[in-house]
């Protein structure tokens, strides 16, 4: 499984045309009866996409390289 880096773009299969999760977040706010592009909403969707992959990174991340042997059985 390859590691996705802060720079790349996640890319959804959906239908032929791939869209990101920016775009899936700017769609939202449209149906919510909201204006993606008004002053207060326009960066909404690359900050949420953003927060996401960060709050979902260590999905991708392998617990043993991250723990590194740290793990210890101790009988108390």
């Amino acid at each position: 499984m390859s590691e996705i880096t802060d720079t790349e773009t996640i890319h959804l299969a959906k239908t032929d045309n791939a869209e990101t999760i920016a775009d899936l977040v700017r769609r939202m706010i449209v149906l919510l009866g909201e204006d993606p592009n008004r002053e207060g909403l326009r960066r909404t969707p690359e900050r949420f996409e953003k927060a996401l992959r960060y709050l979902t990174s260590g999905y991708r991340q392998d617990p043993e390289k991250l723990l590194n042997g740290a793990m210890f059985s101790v009988c108390y």
